[in-house]
Formats: C-alpha cells, sequence, structure tokens
C-alpha cells in the first residue's frame, strides 16, 4: 500500500470482526480499488478480506466488501 502512496495505518482488527490473528489495516474507501489491485499484486497467506466496519450508535456495523 505505502508503495502505492495508499494512506494507511495498522489497527487491532474489531473484535467484531470475529477473525484473524488481531491485525488489520486501515484505509478510507476512496483508496478501496487501489487497495484491491494492491492485494492481488501480492500472495499474502493470512488474508482474511476487505470489510467495512462503521460504529453506529453503541453498536458496530460490519460488512464484507
Amino acid at each position: 500500500l505505502n508503495r502505492n502512496n495508499i494512506p494507511s495505518g495498522i489497527i487491532s482488527t474489531p473484535k467484531e470482526v470475529g477473525i484473524g490473528c488481531g491485525l488489520s489495516v486501515k484505509l478510507s474507501l476512496n483508496y478501496l480499488t487501489v487497495a484491491r489491485k494492491a492485494v492481488k499484486m501480492v500472495k499474502l497467506n493470512s488474508f482474511a478480506g476487505i470489510f467495512l466496519v462503521k460504529r453506529v450508535g453503541g453498536g458496530v456495523f460490519i460488512k464484507s466488501i
């Protein structure tokens, strides 16, 4: 992502997602298309998918995108 100038950061995976080792990459939806292309170019053994996570009121909305 850095090579493609996509602003991103490492965060703890939201527990509500219920997958992974506990680390995720956070980025803006504005970069979703470029991020998808970057992920396809790199073979990641631990890649679980791309998820939209929104905090809504007191809960969390999660959707695989």
